[in-house]
């Protein structure tokens, strides 16, 4: 992972940073995408939109380093679903093996945290510490 902190820092420090960030996070087709747009439209709250930033990822990541991610680089409209099961797209997911959870943190790092931002995530159980207090995210399916 590529966080933007320093060796010294811990994953504590780290959310303390992330203390104006509210994660969403379940899995896929869980809702969190439509709930994270409820809220922000009743409480006027920025969103993180992964998948949108995800093509700023694509030109920021790695073969060495993110090697799922970079395999997306070059491949033509459809070609990630065309002629593979869904096991096969699912396994293939860059945020399955952790490769985009840094670029996630390195962007909220980098947005002005005098405001509340929401962030539907997918989520792995090792960035769970990033998702603390709980009074600071919420869990879906």
């Amino acid at each position: 992972m590529t966080f933007a902190f320093s060796g010294s820092e811990t994953r504590r420090d780290l959310a303390d940073r992330l203390a104006h960030v509210r994660w969403i996070a379940g899995r896929t087709g869980a809702g969190k995408s439509t709930l994270t747009r409820i809220l922000a439209d009743a409480y006027d709250i920025e969103i993180y939109d992964g998948d949108r930033a995800e093509h700023g990822w694509l030109e920021r990541c790695t073969p060495q380093r993110h090697p799922h991610l970079a395999g997306l680089r070059d491949l033509s409209p459809g070609a990630m679903w065309r002629d593979r099961s869904g096991q096969q797209v699912f396994q293939a997911m860059p945020s399955l093996h952790g490769e985009t959870i840094g670029f996630i943190v390195d962007d909220l790092l980098g947005l002005p945290n005098n405001r509340v931002i929401l962030v539907d995530y997918q989520e792995k159980r090792t960035h769970r510490p990033l998702f603390r207090p709980r009074s600071r995210s919420g869990q879906l399916g």
